[in-house]
């Protein structure tokens, strides 16, 4: 393989990393700042934040099997 493809395949491949990282930083932060606010004040408040948490990683990993 030429080093100019080899150096564009790991380019990609490291963008990919990066972005695929930012995104599911972004996605926890989002899921807890949403869930907090909405359960705030609330006596089942660290039961419901799991539930809601435990419910989009489930619906994620279903989302990655099955998506074609």
């Amino acid at each position: 393989m030429e080093g100019g493809k080899m150096k564009q395949r790991i380019s990609y491949a490291l963008g990919a990393l990066g972005h695929d990282t930012y995104y599911a930083a972004i996605s926890v932060f989002f899921i807890a700042f949403v869930t907090s606010q909405m359960f705030a004040g609330s006596e089942h408040e660290e039961a419901m934040i799991a539930l809601v948490t435990s419910l989009v990683v489930i619906i994620r990993l279903v989302e990655i099997v099955f998506y074609k």
